[in-house]
């Protein structure tokens, strides 16, 4: 957690890193910690040394354990608390902001909008072969036989291009020229 070097009670937000999560969004926390919010980054179950076994469906859990934790902290003014997410954490941000009226605002960094892009048809195989790739040594308990149906089950309850006309906040998202 980043927090700002002066006492009192400040705006927060929890930071929903991408698959895997190599980028550990470090140099965000510290500039948001030095312009006064509270910064957590957490890691997803499995993730990064976390314990229990990664899954696409623990994301959002892990999001809710972290907004929870982040909310009860002495720093942190539950009332003004946000979530960022990069990539893939776009699906946990989406299902928390549309879920968590206590939320104030979502950021969507290169956000994973349209699963559908990734979890059909023959993409599925290819998708699931990268992921496993990218997730070695990195996330514990990966597997495709379990990572196959978890795609499909994210895309079908979970899949942000569907649950954003459910969040009821301010969001800002922040895209380049050539994402999709």
């Amino acid at each position: 957690m980043y927090r700002p070097n002066e006492p009192g009670r400040f705006p927060a937000v929890a930071i929903c890193h991408g698959y895997p999560g190599d980028n550990k969004n470090t140099d965000l926390a510290e500039e948001l910690a030095l312009s006064g919010i509270v910064t957590l980054i957490f890691f997803y179950r499995g993730a990064w040394g976390s314990g229990g076994d990664f899954s696409l469906k623990g994301l959002e859990p892990s999001a809710r354990d972290a907004v929870e934790y982040l909310m009860s902290s002495p720093s942190v003014d539950p009332d003004k608390v946000g979530v960022i997410g990069y990539s893939l954490g776009g699906i946990p941000l989406t299902a928390r902001l549309s879920s968590d009226s206590r939320l104030k605002t979502g950021v969507f960094l290169s956000p994973e909008a349209d699963l559908s892009l990734l979890a059909t048809g023959e993409r599925l195989e290819a998708v699931v072969s990268r992921f496993l790739k990218m997730g070695e040594g990195k996330l514990r308990g990966l597997e495709a036989e379990r990572l196959k149906p978890e795609l499909t089950w994210v895309l079908e309850h979970q899949n942000p291009v569907d649950l954003i006309k459910e969040v009821q906040v301010p969001v800002f998202f922040v895209v380049g020229s050539e994402d999709q």
